[in-house]
Parts: C-alpha cells; structure tokens; sequence
C-alpha cells in the first residue's frame, strides 16, 4: 500500500480572493488534493478552476466533492457538479460530502448519497463518500461499495479506509489560513 499526503481546499482557503500558491504546496510534499467544486444545486466555487488546474499543474492529483444538501433534488446537484467539473481533469474520481449538521435523518441522508453517487457521470470511475465515524455507525451498509473519505481528525481510524482526513487546523505552505489534511491510502 502507497500512502499519500493531501489535502482538501474550498473557498475559504482563498482570503481576500486570493490565489493558493500550488508549487509552494507541492514542494511541501502534498501530493493530492480534494477540491470543493460545488454545493446543493445552486453554488459553484469560484475558485474550483484556478484550483485544478494550479494544483495539477504544480504536478498534486486533482479529486472533487460536492457538499450534498437535504430537501434539495438529487439530480439537480449532480448536474451543478458536472457544470463544475465537466471541463477538469481529475485523477482520482469525485466525492460526496455528507455533513452530519446538514441532515437530522440519517436514513434521508443514506440515500441521497447513494442516489447522488450513481448518478455520477461515467467519467468518475473512483466514487468517494465523505462521512464521520458516527454516520459510520449509523448509516447500514456506509460506504455503499464506494470508497470512503474519513472524518476523524485527531483520532487515527483503526479500520480500512481509502483516504483519512487528520486534521482540521493543517498549516501548509502557500495556502494561507487552516487547511484539512488528508492521507490516501492506495
């Protein structure tokens, strides 16, 4: 197994509209990146593009997530993602981020990620979902087959998951501000 230091980034790491100093980033050893490309069906980052394509340029793998919003068509917020993404490379898939404070029913929550990840375009070989240790435990079946993204900063999973968030207050060169930290276990 090849362990891989990340990072995942949305417009708060932009202050002031500012751009992420992607070679600083890399030359730090960062060698992946999840980047928030959209939420619900109506809010695409601004910043998704320069992001991607600073990020792949500075030679860090490009993945993207969506910030999936209860009461709000499934589908419609698959197509603002494929609005986001459609045009940018990614090396390894799309994610579905599932915040525990934006669902109050779990099993709401199950579903629309399901539904959300199958209707992924084809071009998302690799389907990630974002979850926290207690939707682990109270989602059945989570992550569906899919690969898991793991919230847990702090606390090192003592299971198998494909990618694990450690930290929340991350300082990384050339971005300004706290970062999330993520490590790719492939």
């Amino acid at each position: 197994m090849v362990v891989m230091r990340g990072l995942d980034v949305s417009a708060w790491q932009h202050p002031s509209d500012r751009a992420i100093d992607w070679p600083k980033v890399a030359a730090a050893g960062y060698r992946r990146v999840w980047i928030k490309a959209s939420e619900s069906d109506d809010w695409v980052s601004p910043w998704v593009g320069r992001d991607a394509n600073g990020a792949s340029t500075a030679g860090i793998a490009v993945g993207f997530y969506h910030v999936l919003h209860p009461l709000v068509d499934v589908a419609a917020q698959v197509s603002t993602f494929d609005r986001a993404t459609h045009d940018l490379h990614h090396d390894f898939g799309g994610a579905v981020d599932v915040e525990p404070s934006l669902f109050p029913d779990n099993g709401e929550a199950a579903q629309m990620a399901k539904d959300f990840l199958a209707g992924l375009p084809a071009t998302y070989e690799r389907r990630w979902v974002y979850l926290s240790g207690w939707q682990l435990e109270h989602m059945p079946g989570a992550p569906w087959g899919h690969k898991l993204w793991f919230a847990s900063p702090g606390v090192r999973p003592r299971f198998r998951v494909d990618c694990w968030q450690s930290s929340w207050t991350d300082q990384v060169p050339g971005i300004e501000g706290s970062v999330d930290e993520d490590w790719f276990y492939w």
